[in-house]
């Protein structure tokens, strides 16, 4: 499991969070990258290999780049 003291600070520290877990997500969209990663989120959290904080954080982080990709857009 990893340490739950673990920060993250931005989406790419949750690429590289699921990248310890030989899982690599690029489909070309963000918007389905994000909904991949949170799949694989809730799988790794499930799994307990993961605690809910950690899996709160990087949800938010994925969610924080998404809406930042859209105002950047607009």
């Amino acid at each position: 499991m990893i340490h739950p003291k673990q920060k993250f600070t931005s989406y790419y520290d949750v690429l590289q969070l699921l990248r310890k877990y030989n899982t690599f997500v690029y489909t070309g969209d963000l918007e389905a990258d994000a909904l991949l990663i949170e799949m694989e989120l809730a799988e790794l959290r499930d799994n307990e290999m993961i605690d809910q904080a950690t899996y709160l954080q990087a949800v938010l982080l994925v969610k924080k780049r998404v809406r930042e990709e859209k105002e950047w857009k607009s």
